[in-house]
């Protein structure tokens, strides 16, 4: 992402959505995602493990996430 910012203008660059979101504030312009045919999605899943040593807490943050308001987060990050 670097590399772009620092370009002259003719660079072009691809990556997690995520990670270009991170560099937005320094001037990198994110045109937009890959076709659906060209995409690659990583699915992610969470769990409280046994044994944790503040199951509770974890529960929490799960169901946090899970929430409106905690989609919206992830959204705005580049996750959909």
């Amino acid at each position: 992402m670097e590399h772009v910012i620092r370009g002259k203008g003719a660079e072009i660059g691809f990556g997690a959505m995520t990670e270009i979101r991170l560099y937005e504030s320094k001037g990198l312009t994110m045109i937009g995602p890959l076709p659906p045919d060209a995409q690659n999605f990583t699915a992610y899943e969470a769990a409280v493990m046994t044994g944790a040593k503040n199951a509770e807490a974890a529960r929490d943050v799960l169901r946090l996430i899970a929430t409106p308001a905690g989609k919206a987060a992830f959204v705005s990050g580049g996750v959909e």
